[in-house]
This record gives structure tokens, sequence and C-alpha cells, in this order.
């Protein structure tokens, strides 16, 4: 039996909307999980320092994320490779994208490093003291490092639906 319509204009089947459920719901407490440890520190500083310090932290934490957002687009551009791809080259590809986009995140994380106290001066409004902020961004821009094997690892788990896990 027919459920409804997807943008192709094929119907569902009884059961693909279920699937998907069981696949994609896990997502959303690990998401809503990711957000409140986002917050967390944001919290702590705010209850420590005040808010003012929140905002130059925020700022910093942005410059440091550069990294996050490149291993977000590779990951976008990898995912379909990496699903489409026959089970024989399947995994080699995902071993082979995931090296690549370590070497290229390990040259974005030095850049950042190099580059925190100009785009901290570009980022920050004049008010703040970008020189006490850079700290900051070279502790935050290596979790890029530990973000690609976490989307490795999801691109795994997604292919075995073992998405459970996120959850």
């Amino acid at each position: 039996a027919m459920v409804g319509a997807n943008r192709r204009g094929r119907r569902l089947r009884r059961g693909e909307l279920g699937a998907a459920l069981r696949l994609g719901a896990p997502t959303i407490p690990h998401s809503i999980g990711i957000l409140l440890l986002q917050m967390g520190d944001r919290i702590v500083i705010e209850g420590v320092e005040g808010l003012g310090s929140v905002g130059r932290y925020q700022v910093a934490y942005l410059v440091g994320s550069v990294g996050i957002l490149a291993v977000q687009a590779f990951s976008a551009a990898w995912g379909p490779m990496i699903f489409g791809a026959t089970d024989r080259e399947r995994w080699p590809s995902l071993a082979a994208t995931t090296a690549t986009a370590y070497r290229l995140v390990a040259l974005i994380v030095a850049g950042i490093g190099v580059a925190a106290p100009l785009a901290l001066r570009v980022a920050a409004p004049g008010s703040y003291d970008t020189a006490a902020l850079v700290p900051v961004v070279i502790l935050v821009a290596p979790s890029a490092l530990a973000y690609v094997l976490f989307q490795s690892s999801a691109t795994v788990l997604f292919h075995h639906r073992r998405t459970g896990m996120l959850g």
C-alpha cells in the first residue's frame, strides 16, 4: 500500500516511512545533546565572567570553528560518493577521503592558528581585547580534526543503519 508521494512523485511504500524514522529519529536527541554541550561553556562563562565575556568568547569560538565548517562541507561532498559506491569500493573510498580530509583540515587548523590575531581583529569589534581571544581560537581549532573522525564514523553508522548509537 502506498502512503504518500515523495519529491519525485513516487509514492512511498508502507514501511518506508517507518524505516526512515527509525534511521533518522536517533539523530534528534544526538543533535540536541550537541547543542546543549555547545551552550554549556557559554552558560559557565556568563556565570563566572558575565555576558560581555560570552560575546567575546563567541567571536573567538566562531573563528576557531572554521575548520569544522570545512569538515561539514567535505562530508556533504563525500557522503553521496561513499553511499553510492559499490560494497567493494565503499570502505577504501571512505578511508581515502577521511585521510585526505585529515590532511586538509590539519592545514586549515594551522592556518587558523597563524591567522587568528588578524581574523579576530576583522571579526570582533574594536572594543574587544582580541589578543586575549587568540588562545580560545587556538584551543577550538583542533576540534575540527576530531570532527573528521566523527563524520567518518557517522557515515559507517548510517550505512549499517545503526544510528541508535547516536541517540
